[in-house]
């Protein structure tokens, strides 16, 4: 790459132009372009003035950067995102809970995103299906 084109490249990327509008120009590849801006860390006006910090991470409390149009970051990583969600339980919004009678004991019960589930639980799975609980089977033997 000449001087020329090295000079050409740092004014139109503080212009504004992008990768693709750039070796649209010069006639030089977008990898080229994009591997000399990064070694010379050009960073174009829209996205330096694009990164916005104003709000923080309700776990950690870290700033969090927001870029102009893609959604707004909630969490700083998803470590904090689980963490939140596994203490605030209550803010869940389940919508899968299905009514289903126990092939076992014949009582009603709800079960969470299993659709297929025909027992309350896996003493009455063992109570059915093997005639007794499991602890009297280990007892027999």
């Amino acid at each position: 790459m000449t001087p020329e084109q090295q000079f050409a490249i740092k004014q139109l990327r503080q212009d504004g132009l992008g990768y693709k509008a750039i070796s649209h120009k010069l006639s030089i590849s977008v990898n080229t372009i994009k591997s000399f801006c990064r070694r010379e860390g050009l960073i174009s006006q829209k996205t330096n003035s694009a990164k916005i910090s104003c709000d923080y991470c309700p776990v950690c409390s870290k700033p969090l950067t927001h870029i102009f149009g893609k959604k707004k970051k909630k969490y700083c990583s998803d470590t904090c995102r689980l963490k939140w969600w596994n203490t605030h339980q209550e803010k869940v919004n389940r919508k899968a809970y299905s009514e289903y009678t126990c092939v076992g004991c014949q009582q009603f019960f709800t079960s969470y995103g299993k659709q297929k589930r025909k027992y309350c639980s896996h003493q009455c799975y063992i109570t059915n299906r093997f005639g007794g609980s499991q602890d009297e089977k280990v007892v027999s033997e």
